[in-house]
């Protein structure tokens, strides 16, 4: 196995969208009754993760596995 990088990336947009983002999920969350603990990411880490996959894909670089291994996201086999 190779050694494994970890690197932080900056973004081109304001904490304020990633807070207003993670707002909107929040309410989302509750409105359906979603419990605590029952999603993989928060709602801060969930809107960061949402931000970044339109960002790649604005930019024609669409990574799914790099965005799920960035935010420790599994995927079930099929």
């Amino acid at each position: 196995m190779p050694d494994l990088l970890t690197y932080t990336a900056v973004l081109p947009i304001g904490a304020s969208t990633v807070a207003f983002l993670s707002g909107l999920l929040s309410g989302e969350r509750a409105r359906r009754g979603t419990r605590r603990g029952r999603r993989m990411l928060g709602c801060y880490r969930q809107a960061i993760l949402v931000l970044r996959w339109f960002l790649d894909a604005r930019s024609g670089f669409l990574d799914r596995y790099q965005l799920r291994m960035d935010c420790s996201v599994s995927v079930l086999a099929p």
